[in-house]
């Protein structure tokens, strides 16, 4: 299983390691994050999903299609603060999210 670690204290903001991550078609992933509260991945266009956009943290999924797939964080602190990564359409976004390179 391939981990994506998702990180609103690391510079840059959003995806850790090497963008974009690449992970294989069909291939068993959970996106996580070090730091303290709830994270939800959204894919901005298309999603490698079979169905929906969302992912949240710490659950399993598999990538479906090929392709490169953009996508938002949306953090909750453990204070109820929320905290965006990577979304064009809101100004109060920090850092950049990430990207998906979903090869074979």
């Amino acid at each position: 299983m391939t981990k994506i670690e998702i990180s609103y204290s690391a510079v840059p903001r959003g995806l850790v390691g090497t963008r974009p991550k690449k992970i294989r078609l069909n291939e068993p992933c959970r996106f996580f994050s070090k730091d303290p509260g709830t994270l939800i991945v959204e894919f901005l266009n298309d999603s490698p999903l079979k169905t929906g956009k969302e992912i949240k943290g710490d659950v399993d999924f598999v990538a479906e299609k090929q392709g490169s797939f953009r996508f938002k964080c949306k953090f909750t602190s453990t204070d109820g603060r929320e905290i965006v990564l990577g979304d064009p359409d809101d100004p109060n976004s920090k850092g950049d999210g990430g990207e998906l390179e979903v090869g074979t």
